[in-house]
């Protein structure tokens, strides 16, 4: 059997992760889902742990330069897809996303 396409998913808002969770929890059939509502740990997994088809981000979060993460993932790791994730970015900070992220998630 093959193994199942492996995706992470940094959100740091508690409460809109726990409805991704719920949202996606449908696809784990497919898909091996890590969550992460901490920046830190969600980059210190990229680069120590398994390696990601997708990658998904909040382009909103406060602790960390989005920008920055996704540079590192796209010159790092070329292959996989990069979401940028926002219900709440600014227009700055999507246009500042825009050539690093392969398609925004609303």
């Amino acid at each position: 059997m093959a193994t199942k396409p492996r995706v992470l998913l940094l959100e740091e808002n508690a409460g809109t992760l726990a409805k991704l969770k719920v949202e996606f929890s449908a696809l784990t059939a497919f898909w091996d889902i890590d969550y992460f509502e901490s920046a830190i740990d969600a980059i210190k997994n990229i680069l120590e742990g398994p390696r990601y088809e997708v990658v998904v981000i909040d382009i909103a979060m406060e602790s960390q330069d989005p920008v920055k993460i996704l540079s590192a993932i796209a010159e790092r790791f070329p292959h996989t897809i990069r979401f940028a994730l926002t219900d709440r970015a600014d227009d700055q900070r999507m246009n500042r996303t825009a050539s690093l992220a392969h398609q925004f998630i609303y």
